[in-house]
């Protein structure tokens, strides 16, 4: 994996600050696919930049976001090679995103990617996109089975859960301080590691007969959650989830 910085605007498309070409013959039997990898490959890093960038394959990944916009277009390409995945923990704590568009070509969503981001209210990811699909700026499995990003930002103090979901995933809802309240159908059978990490004013939970699993520390920071709920959770699951 090669890291790679890159001064790129938060339109649809972004460019990045050309460095200094150095032992890179075009050798003109590779596509251009395989050129744009090999420049990538041999071009040192801008200083100035926005998205920290891994070069994985021949797909790009954002391993950080250090701008301060306040709404993000995640480029579908950088310098015409593809931004396929985010990684963990890639725009947490950016306390100026309000929103963040994913484009069609992201095939992965890391853990806590969007977590601790105290203003963040929607995330949209691109119709098009085979692996991800959002409703109302949270984030779902396309296929609408795993819950995926709840915007910590969100001001709703209850939410329920869509009927069709069965996992809540790691982070889901951490850090997501307004809400007091989630209903959980069903038809969930796992919740995530640190699910509901941090989410201090969560005062109510329902955990359905049919959550065979909980994650480490999924309830970990809930303060406020009730005595009766806090104790039927501990029973059933243990201690570690908090």
């Amino acid at each position: 994996m090669i890291v790679l910085s890159a001064c790129v605007s938060t339109g649809n498309e972004a460019k990045i600050e050309k460095g200094t070409e150095t032992g890179f013959q075009d050798a003109g039997f590779f596509s251009d696919q395989e050129r744009l990898v090999q420049e990538w490959q041999h071009r040192p890093p801008p200083v100035a930049s926005y998205f920290d960038l891994a070069l994985e394959g021949d797909f790009l990944a954002i391993v950080k976001y250090k701008g301060q916009a306040s709404r993000v277009n995640i480029p579908a390409s950088i310098d015409g090679i593809p931004v396929g995945s985010i990684g963990d923990g890639a725009f947490s704590y950016c306390d100026s995103l309000t929103s963040v568009n994913i484009p069609a070509g992201v095939t992965s969503i890391g853990e806590d990617a969007f977590s601790f981001c105290n203003n963040l209210s929607a995330i949209v990811v691109d119709t098009g996109n085979k692996q991800y699909h959002s409703v109302n700026g949270i984030v779902f499995s396309k296929d609408g089975i795993t819950l995926v990003v709840y915007p910590s930002g969100r001001r709703d103090s209850t939410y329920t859960i869509p009927a069709g979901v069965t996992t809540i995933g790691n982070w889901a809802f951490c850090w997501c301080v307004s809400l007091t309240s989630v209903n959980i159908p069903v038809g969930v059978t796992s919740i995530g590691d640190r699910a509901f990490y941090e989410c201090d004013s969560l005062t109510s939970v329902s955990i359905p007969a049919g959550v065979a699993s909980i994650g480490d520390r999924a309830f970990s920071g809930c303060a406020r959650l009730s005595f009766a709920d806090r104790e039927a959770i501990r029973r059933r699951f243990g201690d570690r989830v908090f």
